[in-house]
């Protein structure tokens, strides 16, 4: 018990004892109860208990451990889509929809781009390679397609209506039910490309490697009769 505690005990205890003595223990446990309220001694212990002493007590929330390398769980992922420009590497990317419309993308890569229903229309992809990029129901009408590399490229239903394809090297593309009216094929290579069911109406074939191998200018400037794959 400290000092302070003990200069209570002027105060708290009768200058004269009452009589008679028998009211003695009573007094004695008013006294240390007095004590341990204003003392925070502990019957019987000794010692004073700290500032939690008769609070519950509770376990601290889990906090969860990082992984490194791995975003919070809660964390949002920011996802956006990247600015057209020349020299790009959109590689691999799901670019599903996007509107590139008139952009400048000469050179630009799109290696195993998902481009499914996206707006290309009157975007200049001279010397792009878009090798095994997917283009289902793409907007390719009027764009500038020059020396650009379609190999593999899944362009199923996809309107390249007015497009230039000069020099555009086409090997393996599936240009099934795909609008080319007006399309420049001029040095093109279609080498084992699919033209089933597509749309040629007024197509230009100089120098065109045709699906089959051959040669359009050897045909009269034309592939028509040899658009199946050799």
């Amino acid at each position: 018990m400290g000092r302070s505690c003990l200069q209570l005990l002027p105060v708290i205890w009768p200058r004269e004892l009452p009589a008679p003595l028998g009211v003695l223990p009573a007094l004695l446990m008013a006294v240390g109860a007095v004590l341990i309220a204003a003392c925070g001694v502990e019957p019987g212990s000794g010692r004073t208990p700290g500032p939690t002493a008769g609070l519950p007590m509770t376990e601290p929330a889990p906090t969860a451990t990082p992984t490194p390398g791995l975003a919070s769980p809660t964390a949002p992922v920011a996802q956006s889509s990247p600015s057209p420009s020349p020299d790009v590497d959109m590689s691999w990317l799901d670019l599903t929809g996007i509107d590139f419309s008139g952009a400048d993308l000469k050179r630009s890569t799109f290696h195993g781009t998902l481009l499914r229903n996206a707006n290309l229309s009157g975007a200049d992809l001279s010397g792009a390679d878009m090798t095994g990029a997917v283009l289902l129901n793409a907007n390719l009408a009027g764009a500038s397609l020059t020396d650009a590399d379609l190999s593999g490229a899944m362009m199923v239903r996809a309107d390249l209506s007015g497009a230039d394809l000069t020099g555009a090297v086409l090997q393996g593309a599936s240009l099934r039910d795909a609008n080319l009216s007006n399309v420049s094929l001029d040095g093109a290579g279609l080498s084992g490309a699919d033209l089933s069911g597509a749309d040629l109406a007024g197509v230009t074939w100089s120098s065109v490697t045709c699906p089959d191998g051959e040669n359009s200018d050897d045909h009269g400037g034309t592939c028509e009769g040899h658009l199946s794959p050799g």
